[in-house]
């Protein structure tokens, strides 16, 4: 394919497999069908067509490569079908554009560096079905402003939220027992952790994963009998303060039944949404 020069591509329906980096740098592409015959999408397959804003893919798609839409910056909304079950490294890396993705539960894996640089990224819902959340997976997503971890994860990688300046409010299930060098590093806005483990997540030694986010400023909320645990060990005792959880309530906004932006709210307290769903 010659770059920059289609704007429209129907594949025909008989057609299974489309080539790695088919369509890279077309950048005047701006519709495309993918047929309901492909069942993997290769590697670097639309990688910087950045005039495609959509993407429908069809139930008969189980693998989709690596940096299949590696900086397709116009795209704004994907989702992704219940066939899947990993999302490569750098798919979807340097979608700047990117609003919201909906990640079905069928996901079991999210490679390094998926959706980094997603800078307008307002939203992931992260499935309970996730076992597996690479390095830098979501680094540099500089909108995001709450995280949940799912419980299926055990161990939260290197970089995997660094840079995202925007964080605000972060979910660490009981499940994880490890944190990795520069997990959420450079996330200097955050204010509230919630911690639901009783003993506290181990991290690699004489290291912070919180380096850069200005934990000093921040709370911790832990479970009540895990208080003086947290106070004594690196790097939670950094915490400005170290409180007891209380329950917690989901508030989620949802356009056109997508999820466009949800918030974890402490019991008591109340919020004024930063963003209105708007289409």
């Amino acid at each position: 394919v010659v770059p920059n020069t289609p704007k429209e591509c129907v594949i025909p329906s008989t057609i299974s497999t489309i080539g790695k980096y088919a369509f890279m740098g077309c950048s005047g592409l701006s519709y495309f069908i993918i047929p309901s015959k492909v069942n993997r999408i290769e590697e670097g397959t639309f990688e910087e067509c950045t005039g495609i804003s959509t993407v429908n893919i069809p139930l008969s798609v189980s693998q989709i490569g690596n940096r299949a839409f590696l900086r397709c910056s116009g795209l704004t909304t994907i989702d992704i079908p219940s066939s899947v079950t990993r999302i490569e490294g750098d798919t979807f890396a340097g979608c700047t554009g990117l609003l919201h993705v909906t990640i079905p539960s069928s996901i079991i894996y999210i490679g390094d560096r998926a959706f980094q640089d997603c800078t307008n990224l307002i939203y992931v819902a992260l499935p309970t079905s996730i076992e597996y959340i690479g390095n830098g997976a979501f680094s540099n997503c500089s909108r995001l402003e709450t995280v949940s971890i799912p419980p299926s994860i055990k161990t939260i990688e290197q970089y995997t939220f660094a840079s995202c300046s925007g964080l605000r409010s972060l979910i660490i299930p009981s499940s994880v027992t490890w944190i990795y060098l520069y997990a959420f590093a450079n996330c200097s806005k955050l204010a509230d952790v919630y911690c639901y483990a009783e003993i506290d997540p181990r991290v690699d030694f004489g290291s912070n994963p919180f380096v850069g986010s200005e934990i000093e400023y921040a709370t911790l909320h832990v479970p009540e009998s895990s208080i003086e645990i947290y106070k004594l060990r690196e790097p939670w005792k950094l915490f400005k303060e170290t409180v007891k959880i209380n329950p917690m309530f989901s508030l989620t906004f949802m356009v056109d039944d997508i999820v466009y932006i949800s918030y974890q709210v402490e019991e008591g307290v109340a919020i004024t949404p930063e963003y209105g769903p708007k289409k």
